[in-house]
């Protein structure tokens, strides 16, 4: 199973903020939202990085005060590890464990065309799994197996 079949389950929806957004108009996106990152992207949807409710925690705590004056670019998650639709779902799911993050933006041609998240990866891989089962099932059933 690759990641196209989340991205063909899920959509490409995925909402960006610039660089140049306020600390506190992304968090209140996220609360709002109710997700835990936005992909922070340019004009050309070229992944710049990640801020997530932990960016905001971290803004907060090492800048107490006006963080409504605080941007995004300064707190951002800049090292991101990006997956395509091509990627089999088995090497992510290491990657986003190993790596200990719940997000994946997705890029073709240096270009954001979806996000997804470790239970998007989980579920796709339960049901594969479901599925295997119940073939290995039925083939027992008819004496094949």
């Amino acid at each position: 199973m690759k990641v196209e079949n989340i991205v063909q389950a899920n959509g490409h929806k995925v909402i960006t903020i610039s660089p140049d957004t306020s600390v506190a108009a992304a968090a209140e996106i996220l609360h709002n939202k109710r997700i835990g990152i936005l992909v922070v992207c340019n004009e050309a949807l070229r992944v710049r990085g990640v801020f997530s409710e932990r960016d905001v925690v971290r803004a907060v705590a090492q800048t107490p005060g006006d963080v409504a004056s605080l941007k995004v670019k300064d707190f951002l998650t800049r090292d991101v590890v990006t997956c395509t639709r091509k990627d089999k779902l088995q090497d992510v799911m290491k990657t986003m464990t190993d790596r200990r993050f719940r997000h994946m933006p997705v890029v073709e041609n240096g270009e954001l065309k979806a996000l997804i998240s470790i239970g998007d990866v989980l579920k796709h891989l339960l049901k594969d799994a479901k599925g295997e089962q119940r073939a290995l099932g039925q083939l027992h059933d008819l004496g094949l197996f």
